[in-house]
């Protein structure tokens, strides 16, 4: 039996990597501030208004520098997917995805 691997099974399997990699940081950046709010770590040079997370409206935002337009939906889809457990969790409302130019122009970059 011989097993072939194409270069479009090659990068489906880059993009999987680069979304898990992705997913697992926002999961552990979660667990960190879980544990800030419950004063496991130090709550040294956090805002006031992030030290208490019960009246907090969380969004998740990701922003990828070169991607084009075309590719936020589907971003946007596949990582609401994979977060949502934890979306539900935390009654986070939405994950918005934005390149760098969209960020610029909310002004979430300079």
């Amino acid at each position: 039996m011989k097993i072939v691997i194409t270069e479009s099974d090659m990068q489906f399997g880059e993009y999987q990597e680069y979304i898990q990699e992705i997913v697992e940081k926002m999961r552990h950046s979660l667990n960190l501030y879980a544990n800030i709010v419950l004063k496991r770590y130090s709550q040294d040079g956090m805002p006031d208004q992030l030290k208490d997370a019960e009246n907090l409206n969380m969004r998740l935002i990701l922003i990828v520098k070169n991607a084009e337009i075309a590719w936020l939906d589907p971003f946007r889809d596949k990582f609401r997917k994979e977060l949502r457990k934890e979306m539900r969790i935390w009654k986070i409302p939405d994950f918005i995805i934005l390149n760098e130019e969209q960020a610029r122009k909310k002004q979430f970059i300079l």
